[in-house]
């Protein structure tokens, strides 16, 4: 799976390689129903079909795969904010 980065989305200092990186480091589960529905376009009712599982299986594993995305992405900003003694950085405008 590729991802292409939105020139319309929001600037965000992650890059679409350490997205691709996390994506692949989520739960088969979570990461099948994440790139069949996120990616590749597909509905709960046609991903729970093809899977051979509930549509509410399916939403609730694209939501588990979000947040665990969400944190993980949030722990790598946190960290890239820091310097190399561990002390957060902070700018200043």
């Amino acid at each position: 799976v590729e991802y292409e980065v939105d020139p319309v989305a929001p600037s965000t200092d992650l890059e679409a390689d350490e997205l691709h990186r996390l994506v692949q480091q989520l739960p088969t589960g979570y990461r099948t129903v994440f790139n069949l529905y996120a990616i590749e376009g597909y509905s709960h009712a046609e991903i729970a079909e093809s899977l051979g599982i509930s549509e509410n299986t399916s939403k609730s594993q694209l939501h588990r795969a979000r947040a665990l995305l969400q944190d993980w992405v949030g722990k790598s900003e946190r960290a890239a904010a820091t310097d190399k003694t561990g002390r957060r950085l902070t700018a200043f405008a």
